[in-house]
């Protein structure tokens, strides 16, 4: 997909920042509802079921997008990270003027293309809010296990430079195998589903 090739292009650049930022958000929030539950204190079941958890909410949207509401994938997507910094900010009197900044160039592109009635441009940019996780997931999973074995390879693996979660060193060394290796097959198995709603729906090109 020219889209996803695009975005691994980027993801190591403050272009993609907005959607560092709200996989980040997704990632933490479905962390925090793993440890809320109680699911699990053991760290590699706790990550995968985090990892369950996001890959769901990502795959929900391709296949809402499928369904022809693509238009308002980014809204949703800008607009829940936005909520969350507001609630933030009134009850712990926190703010970060990074995600502050991030999120109001999101919702500015969004609110463009919503004005110019761009459909085809809003279909990309919802393209480009679902593979942001599998970005995150890849990036996390293989990129970043790799760049922890030595300081050249973070010059390498730009893509990783952004990456603020590091999901691949809870399965290091677990069975003698790579974290990178346990990354790769986690991305690829958790992925399949999301590869499968992006293949099998129409679109048109730009």
């Amino acid at each position: 997909m020219i889209v996803a090739a695009v975005l691994l292009l980027l993801w190591g650049t403050l272009i993609t920042e907005p959607l560092h930022i709200c996989t980040d958000f997704f990632w933490r929030g479905c962390l925090k509802a793993v440890s809320i539950l109680k699911l699990s204190e053991h760290i590699k079941t706790q990550t995968i079921l985090t990892t369950i958890l996001f890959s769901i909410i990502f795959v929900g949207l391709m296949y809402l997008s499928g369904k022809g509401i693509y238009r308002y994938i980014p809204v949703f997507y800008f607009s829940l990270c936005s909520l969350y910094l507001i609630l933030r900010f009134f009850v712990k009197r926190q703010f970060d003027i990074r995600a502050i900044a991030g999120l109001a160039a999101g919702l500015a592109v969004t609110l463009i293309l919503h004005l110019i009635r761009s459909d085809k441009l809003l279909k990309w940019e919802a393209d480009l809010c679902i593979l942001s996780g599998s970005a995150f997931l890849l990036t996390g999973y293989v990129f970043m296990p790799l760049i922890r074995r030595a300081d050249i390879l973070r010059k390498i693996f730009y893509i990783a430079r952004y990456q603020q979660v590091d999901t691949g060193s809870a399965f290091g060394g677990f069975l003698s195998i790579p974290a990178e290796v346990w990354g790769g097959f986690i991305f690829a198995i958790v992925t399949l589903p999301m590869a499968f709603y992006s293949v099998s729906r129409d679109k048109e090109p730009l």
